[in-house]
């Protein structure tokens, strides 16, 4: 059976004893026995030596047999937990490297006989620190027998290690990097514990650029933290100016006949620090339209909080493209005509173009006989008022000087009438037998005539009209216009009446 540490070897036995004989053999065990561990500590699995002798084997083959040692028989002994009296304080001490710290005003309850415990503490870890948690333990020649019951609320502290500094501290120069820290050689420190990692370094006193600028000694590494240096003062270094390079980026645009750029300007700062750039000046070589035109960027300067801390380029480079600016084409008019089925326009007036500033642009008209194509063209053929009218642009090129700068486009504004088509319509005389039924009244167009792929159906709508019916009096009667009508593209100017004579 597994115990709780009671300072002896005694085991208590459980179980139901058995062997097992070879074969057939009749073999009983009985009586009952003892046990001891080898020693008295805690510890877990531990071996126990059964006493034998309070058992004896019986039945008809028993002589044949002598009765050994069980084989793996273990158990646990645990700790014993003993209390502790009064109100336990732990001792603040001095960095060593270790967790353990002593206790006062607190006694241990519980210990049995001449066992030797103590009551101790240990810190959470070994680092330095204030109001570290501590918690009970035990020590002495038989505390690994003992545990304690914790107490909330332990704390203590463990001060930095005092070093000393051999040898003349000499700090490191540096380029601004945005940081305080910098080397230190010419000295060692003396009384670094153990296998603790401790390096003499130092911090400037801000991160900025400047001469002569006062050092403090610091401690890094792993254990850094766990020691202490005294200062020593007059040590100083340099940090000088970070070279930054500001880099420029053009931003294409539509020609404007000047040289005027616009950049946006990039650098390679620390990250983190705050800079401003602006530039005075940016300009292609010229003023033409092109790809990748060199552009050249002066009077860069830098501003911020952090710009003290760099050297700067004032001057750069980049490319940007110029693309055409689109020009209108000025002075074209169209002509008002009568509908004729098609969209054709017909373009008149004195072409130009009002160009940039000083430039030198032409308009030129082309020789039609080179270029497939109507002069213009209304939207639609139908008649209207105001029409907008699209100019082939393939009749006109730009020449000049700047010509290279511009793209020719569509005139605004051009547009003319296409008024309807005059026709002429006559009735066409009929004749019929008293009481027969009315012939269909017919007409004959004239005037301009139809046009296209117009046709009668697709032009005229309603019908002539007479006040003859088929019981009307013999004798001529009047044929009217009665509701006959034209779409939007024609119109009637002249109609004749005809005669329907009923004989």
């Amino acid at each position: 059976a597994n115990k709780v540490y009671d300072g002896t070897t005694a085991a208590t036995i459980g179980g139901t004893a058995y062997v097992a004989a070879l074969g057939t053999d009749t073999v009983s065990v009985s009586g009952s026995g003892s046990g001891d561990f080898l020693d008295k500590n805690a510890g877990t699995g531990k071996a126990v030596i059964v006493n034998i002798g309070g058992y004896a084997l019986g039945g008809t083959d028993a002589g044949n047999y002598n009765l050994a040692q069980p084989v793996g028989v273990k158990a646990n002994i645990t700790k014993r937990v003993l209390t502790s009296t009064g109100a336990p304080i732990a001792a603040s001490r001095v960095y060593d490297g270790t967790l353990t710290t002593s206790i006062s005003g607190a006694a241990l309850a519980g210990v049995l006989g001449t066992d030797i415990v103590n009551l101790g503490g240990l810190f959470a870890d070994k680092n330095a620190g204030v109001a570290k948690s501590v918690s009970l333990t035990t020590t002495g020649n038989d505390s690994g027998n003992y545990s304690v019951a914790p107490v909330a609320g332990l704390t203590a502290n463990i001060t930095q290690l005092a070093l000393t500094v051999s040898g003349t501290p000499i700090a490191a120069s540096r380029v601004y990097d945005g940081k305080v820290a910098t080397t230190v050689s010419g000295a060692s420190l003396d009384g670094v514990l153990g296998a603790d990692s401790v390096i003499l370094g130092g911090n400037f006193a801000d991160k900025n650029a400047g001469t002569g600028k006062a050092v403090s000694l610091v401690l890094t590494g792993t254990a850094g933290a766990n020691y202490s240096i005294a200062p020593i003062p007059g040590i100083t270094a340099n940090i000088t100016k970070r070279d930054l390079t500001i880099t420029a980026f053009g931003v294409s645009r539509i020609y404007n006949a000047g040289t005027a750029a616009t950049v946006n300007l990039a650098n390679n700062r620390v990250s983190g620090d705050i800079l401003t750039t602006g530039y005075s000046s940016a300009a292609f070589l010229d003023k033409n339209v092109g790809t990748d035109k060199t552009i050249n960027v002066s009077g860069i300067t830098l501003g911020g909080a952090d710009a003290g801390n760099y050297a700067f380029n004032t001057t750069a480079t980049a490319t940007a493209s110029i693309s055409k600016l689109n020009i209108a084409l000025k002075g074209v008019t169209a002509a008002n005509k009568v509908y004729d089925g098609t969209t054709a326009a017909t373009i008149g007036g004195t072409a130009y173009v009002s160009a940039l500033g000083t430039d030198s642009v032409i308009v030129q008209n082309l020789p039609h006989i080179l270029v497939y194509g109507s002069d213009a063209a209304f939207l639609d053929q139908n008649a209207g008022t105001g029409k907008a009218v699209i100019v082939n642009m393939d009749f006109y090129a730009l020449s000049g000087t700047d010509a290279g700068n511009y793209n020719l486009t569509q005139p605004i504004g051009v547009k003319a009438n296409i008024t309807p088509r005059s026709l002429s319509v006559a009735a066409d005389n009929q004749s019929m037998p008293f009481g027969s039924s009315l012939p269909a009244l017919t007409y004959t167009v004239g005037g301009l005539g139809l046009v296209g792929g117009d046709t009668m159906a697709s032009v005229f709508s309603g019908g002539l009209s007479t006040l003859a019916s088929s019981t009307s009096a013999i004798g001529p009667y009047s044929i009217t216009r009665g509701t006959l009508a034209t779409n939007s593209n024609y119109t009637i100017t002249t109609y004749v009446n005809g005669v329907l004579t009923i004989q």
